[in-house]
């Protein structure tokens, strides 16, 4: 099949008026904080041994306790 050019009348659109819906809730790979990631069930928030990186990691796919520290 050919790709068809995008045009403004190809696609219709309709806006409704209130409210955005609210975000998802937090999961281990969206939580870029300490506070976000230990709120989070099922995560922990890590941070490697030369303390260059931390990161939230899934409590079931934890990295290697030899290069990282994981708690709360």
């Amino acid at each position: 099949t050919d790709a068809q050019p995008f045009t403004p009348s190809s696609r219709r659109v309709q806006l409704e008026l209130g409210p955005n819906p609210p975000p998802p809730p937090p999961t281990c790979e969206t939580s870029y904080d300490k506070g976000t990631c230990n709120g989070v069930s099922g995560c922990s928030w890590c941070a490697s041994n030369d303390g260059i990186h931390t990161l939230c990691f899934s409590s079931d796919a934890l990295p290697p306790a030899s290069s990282w520290n994981c708690g709360a």
